[in-house]
């Protein structure tokens, strides 16, 4: 027997189970953790190998950009409203991740490395899933995102 609050109504619901006779008996629990990809339950985690993107870290993509001279086009999948709280000096375009294949035409297909960010890292690798099925290359997600660069590189940036 097991019981489910609907807050909505408050009101408590029995559920009455029947075991299974030919289920193999549950001996023991196993941990839960990591299986639904990371912290923030975003997409199930994928071997690095089979992502059809890099990822960077904050402090990685700052030493590259100051010492070695990388300059990604740099694509923020956050919302406008986010943006509005804090952004990185440099992005070139501003575009949520769940709308990301409309500007897909406007990205660098000659050769320049693409730098997509977010708040975290979770968004940017899926708007990087995206832009990959759609044939772009040369693709990077921030991991850590915007509250990793606050937290890692400039701690005067706010977070949210």
């Amino acid at each position: 027997m097991c019981a489910r609050y609907d807050a909505m109504a408050m009101r408590f619901t029995t559920i009455n189970f029947t075991p299974r006779v030919d289920a193999t008996p549950i001996t023991q629990l196993t941990s839960l953790e990591g299986s639904c990809g990371d912290a923030a339950c975003g997409p199930p985690a994928v071997p690095a190998a089979a992502e059809p993107f890099a990822r960077v870290g904050v402090l990685e993509a700052r030493r590259r950009m100051e010492h070695e001279g990388w300059r990604p086009f740099v694509l923020d999948v956050r919302t406008r409203a986010e943006a509005q709280i804090v952004s990185l000096p440099f992005v070139d375009l501003l575009q949520p991740h769940r709308k990301v294949l409309k500007v897909a035409a406007q990205l660098p297909a000659d050769g320049r490395d693409i730098l997509v960010h977010c708040k975290t890292g979770i968004r940017s690798a899926v708007a990087c899933h995206a832009l990959a099925s759609h044939g772009l290359s040369r693709l990077y997600t921030l991991d850590g995102g915007i509250i990793g660069w606050a937290q890692e590189i400039d701690p005067t940036m706010p977070t949210y």
